[in-house]
Order: structure tokens, then sequence, then C-alpha cells
């Protein structure tokens, strides 16, 4: 996901118009086919999350399907979601010089730099209709993730006769913890998001500058996850403070190594 958006396809989207610019490396390649590019890659984000949340559910609930066959179930079944969401905005998508000649009017204070740049696509000119596509598809996703969250935290903490001894059950709770961090993190850089868009295109909110603000906490969920990873799991939070005092202690050593050199030069000198 991050690959397509920082550097596939770079989007800058003039919202609750549905009219995006592409600006990344595939800017040779059609627009549309880059914002279902773009569209799908976000889908599909939300759907690994769910599918590391059902890992965790299958293996404290013992549930005997095989995991493979669950997963697969899971994330192709969310992904023809995806696909029917992206037909259904195909089918819908306007004539795009017309619908430029609207999107401008509807919004004469873009700054220049807007009219500078090659013409953006417009998704759709019915509002709507696309925001309730996007609110179904993303309560679908977010209410799965909920669901198999809230079933595993049951599972571990409400459950008094459990099959697990003591030891197994006290680390199952913190790698349950340590992966519904790691899960969250992408999925809440999505949900603030999600409701900015679904707010802004109920008032027919139009900010620029805070549209931005949403993209770019969407784009830079990779990295925040990669941080939060390093610090909540123990091995790589370990290795990372190992790492840091080793250099430390070289430093260390090769400063009392140079105070030395200087005042054995000193003596000789004298």
């Amino acid at each position: 996901m991050d690959i397509c958006l920082n550097i596939l396809v770079k989007p800058l989207v003039i919202f609750p118009e549905f009219c995006i610019y592409t600006l990344g490396i595939l800017d040779n390649l059609f627009q549309e086919l880059q914002i279902f590019l773009y569209i799908f890659s976000v889908g599909e984000t939300g759907v690994s999350c769910i599918c590391i949340m059902e890992n965790r559910y299958h293996h404290i609930k013992n549930i005997r399907m095989r995991p493979v066959i669950a997963q697969l179930l899971i994330y192709f079944g969310n992904l023809s979601v995806a696909i029917v969401l992206i037909y259904s905005l195909h089918i819908d998508i306007p004539e795009q010089q017309s619908a430029l000649v609207k999107v401008f009017k509807n919004l004469p204070n873009l700054p220049i730099i807007f009219y500078e740049l090659k013409p953006p696509f417009v998704l759709s000119l019915n509002q709507i209709s696309a925001l309730l596509k996007f609110t179904f598809v993303g309560i679908t996703l977010i209410g799965q993730f909920f669901i198999l969250f809230a079933g595993t935290f049951y599972e571990l903490y409400m459950i008094t006769n459990f099959s697990m001894s003591h030891a197994t059950r006290k680390l199952q709770k913190a790698l349950f913890i340590d992966v519904s961090i790691q899960s969250l993190v992408p999925i809440l850089c999505m949900i603030f998001p999600f409701f900015y868009f679904v707010m802004a295109g109920i008032n027919n909110y139009f900010n620029q500058g805070r549209t931005n603000i949403v993209l770019l906490l969407i784009n830079l969920h990779g990295i925040i996850s990669v941080i939060t990873m390093l610090l909540i799991h123990k091995p790589f939070r370990q290795f990372i403070f190992c790492q840091n005092s080793k250099m430390s202690e070289k430093r260390r050593k090769s400063e009392a190594g140079i105070v030395s050199l200087a005042w054995m030069d000193r003596r000789s000198t004298i």
C-alpha cells in the first residue's frame, strides 16, 4: 500500500467532489486504472488486518477448520466486495469534460496550481451514491475486525474454564495485546480519514488543507506501523536498545582512547 500511495499513484484528492489528480510514476497510464489501484490497495490493507485478527481468534477458539481455508475465505470474500465496489464506481464514471466544468464551477476558489496541472479524473458526480458505497465497504471491513477482536478478547479474558495452561494463556494474552496494537494502527489511520470524508460529504464541506492532512495520515500508516511494531514486540525492542547501548559503549571507548592518546602525546612533548 505504501508503494502504491507514495510512489506509483500519489493521489491528490479534491473532496467532496470525488476529483483526483494522480502524480506518481504511473502518470502516463490511465488515470482510472491508477485510482482503482489506489482504492484496491487501501481495501487490501484493511483485509490484511482482519486476517491477522482472524488468525488469533482461530488459535484461541481452537476451531477445527484449517486456518488456511478460513483465511482464504475471509481474504477473497472481502476482496470480492472491493471488486464489486470498483465495478459499481466504474459504471458511474461521468463524461470527463462536462464533469470537470461542473467541478471547477462548484469550487471556484481553488489555488492556481490546480489549473496548471494536467486535468484531474472525476470519479463521480453523484456524491451521495459514491459516499454510500464507500461507507458500506468501510463499515463492513471495520465491523469484521472489531467482531473478531471482541471474540478473541472474550475467549481470553471472560471464559474461566479455559483448556490452556496458565503459562500458555499468559503468553497468548501478551501476544494478543501486541498483535491488536499492531493491527489497530493502520485501522485507526484509516478510520479517522473515513469519518472525516463521511462528514465532509454529508455537509458538502470543502477544505483542501484538511483533506491533504487526512491523506497524509493514510500515507504514513506504514511508517507508524513499523515504529509501533519495533516498540511493542520485546525481541525487537531489546535488539534496538542493545544496539544503542553497544554504540554508546563503542563511542565512550573511542573517546577514552582519543583522550589517552592526547595525554600521552602531551607527556612526550614535555
